[in-house]
């Protein structure tokens, strides 16, 4: 695991490293086996100003940061939809996405007196392995937008308020 790694919040401030990060890593990673219409409504989606206004939103994000450098962003819809999940390539399988993942499962929506939540994702296929491994079953539900196929994924998650 990676050391000196601290996992917090992200807040507007972060918005242009974040973005960044999230850009660099989708054009090193996925963007090449998309449609040109999904990467432009990607890149939209992942530029610093749009990120900085769903801040705050019905939107949580966390942040991964080393020596002042963001090396990976998650964030969630409506505390049950990861939209962004991305740890810089030279992180990757240092336990940062675990602990990002972990930082947004305390933040969860629980129902009331409800001992379990579930978190889905639409991944693209190349992102499918990563979140198995990460403790997602696909659903079997398949997506498609823009020309891409996403697969459903889902991980269940317990309350730590209830000792679920």
């Amino acid at each position: 695991m990676t050391v000196n790694v601290q996992i917090r919040s992200m807040k507007t401030r972060d918005a242009d490293k974040a973005s960044d990060l999230v850009a660099r890593s989708f054009r090193r990673s996925l963007a090449s086996n998309w449609p040109a219409t999904a990467v432009r409504e990607f890149e939209r989606y992942i530029e610093a100003a749009a990120l900085e206004r769903r801040v705050g939103s019905h939107h949580q994000h966390w942040v991964a940061e080393k020596d002042g450098a963001i090396v990976g962003v998650l964030e969630l819809r409506q505390r049950r939809q990861i939209t962004l999940f991305f740890v810089d390539q030279k992180h990757r399988g240092s336990g940062i996405g675990g602990r990002l993942l972990h930082a947004a499962e305390r933040g969860a929506c629980f129902g009331e007196g409800s001992d379990q939540s579930v978190f889905y994702v639409h991944a693209c296929f190349p992102a499918v392995p990563i979140y198995v491994r990460l403790g997602f079953r696909p659903t079997g539900r398949q997506k498609t937008r823009n020309g891409l196929v996403f697969t459903t994924l889902e991980r269940v998650i317990s309350n730590p308020g209830t000792g679920g």
